[in-house]
């Protein structure tokens, strides 16, 4: 495929204001094309950097309308791997989390009070004993005071 915004967006769909890619998608669900002779080109940071002349590499592309399949400009914006998952959070986002933000503040609290077992706080949150450890000592979830 010709790497021009153009030709690009003739394969798009509308849906509301989203610019839906009609196309091949990564396992992930989001665009891809060959485009100068790599067959996995990532759809959207192509659209993001011929529709604003600036260099996406080693930054994300991040859609405001949380739809993967979009390539429409206007919903595009560059950030850093932190921005986009400070989006997903915010707007919660998580996918496959098995807790809320609220649970991690719980669990951390009831560790704090050395009353139960890391096995013991998984079998109450339904987690695996690693994981417990994982939050308690700020591997995951940093965000969450």
């Amino acid at each position: 495929m010709k790497k021009d915004l153009q030709t690009i967006l003739k394969y798009t769909k509308s849906n509301g204001d989203c610019q839906e890619w009609t196309r091949c998608l990564n396992t992930d669900g989001y665009p891809r094309a060959v485009i100068d002779g790599n067959n996995n080109t990532k759809v959207h940071r192509v659209v993001y950097e011929l529709s604003t002349g600036l260099c996406a590499d080693g930054l994300v592309i991040r859609h405001t309308c949380d739809n993967p399949k979009c390539i429409n400009p206007k919903h595009l914006m560059i950030g850093t791997p932190a921005d986009n998952m400070k989006d997903r959070d915010t707007k919660g986002r998580h996918g496959l989390a098995k807790i809320t933000s609220k649970e991690v503040i719980a669990i951390r609290e009831l560790a704090k009070l050395n009353k139960f077992t890391q096995t013991e706080l998984g079998d109450m949150f339904n987690l695996n004993p690693r994981t417990i450890s994982s939050l308690v000592l700020g591997r995951h979830w940093r965000h969450v005071a």
